[in-house]
């Protein structure tokens, strides 16, 4: 190599050092004296080998390499707890029992009957209309205290009709919705427990009875068997409705 092919070889080198040339763009001026063509022309123009096979292969292939995802098992495994709420299978909510409707029971004939508000129990039946007028104003009787046959049939008679104690007690006789509408808190005149379930007295079959549901409601009694305190007298109204 001669001087001068020299110093033209470091000229070009520092050309290309400093970014003055480009050797890509040099080789392909070469090449271009020479005859030949381009080395980016020529792969350029060079067909694909097995016409096109092997693109088509490397998307299949690029295809298959994407992984699938498994979904996600309810069967109460393991791996079911790796999945979302919303991927799990909601069980089928059990059905709750019908409740049953709420009655009353009454505590001498033990039959049932519906629950509802006394007014509207004595409303809806078939009593007399005596018999509705005796046991609605009875209903205004309060927990605690008691009233008499005498002074049942004394506000009846002020207020509406004549009549009598005896009448009073039989209209009560066989209440069909005790304790709802409180007979037993309906005494004697002179104190004593009086009827109660169709018997009367002390000795009847169900005395005890009333004289438990009355001392459960604050009703007290003396040694004689006697109640103590006044007598219920502010009954509202004749009692008809």
């Amino acid at each position: 190599m001669t001087q001068e092919q020299i110093e033209d070889a470091i000229e070009l080198g520092e050309k290309l050092a400093t970014g003055q040339e480009d050797l890509v763009a040099l080789d392909e001026r070469s090449l271009s004296l020479r005859g030949k063509k381009s080395k980016s022309r020529d792969s350029a123009d060079k067909p694909s080998q097995n016409g096109g096979k092997s693109d088509k292969r490397k998307a299949d292939d690029s295809k298959a390499a994407k992984p699938t995802r498994k979904k996600p098992r309810t069967d109460g495994t393991m791996s079911s707890y790796f999945t979302t709420t919303n991927d799990r299978a909601t069980p089928t909510a059990a059905k709750q029992p019908a409740s049953p409707k709420k009655e009353h029971i009454n505590p001498i004939t033990n039959k049932s009957y519906p629950s509802k508000p006394a007014g509207d129990l004595i409303r809806e039946s078939t009593l007399t209309p005596f018999r509705k007028q005796v046991l609605t104003l009875l209903s205004q009787v309060p927990r605690g205290q008691y009233t008499t046959y005498a002074a049942m049939s004394a506000h009846i008679s002020d207020t509406s009709h004549k009549t009598c104690a005896r009448a009073v007690g039989n209209a009560m006789r066989n209440n069909p919705f005790a304790p709802v509408v409180p007979c037993h808190r309906v005494l004697a005149a002179d104190g004593r427990i009086g009827g109660f379930g169709g018997d009367w007295g002390e000795d009847g079959k169900h005395a005890a009875i009333k004289k438990k549901m009355l001392r459960e409601e604050g009703v007290k009694f003396d040694g004689s068997g006697k109640v103590v305190g006044p007598v219920f007298k502010g009954f509202q109204g004749d009692g008809k409705k």
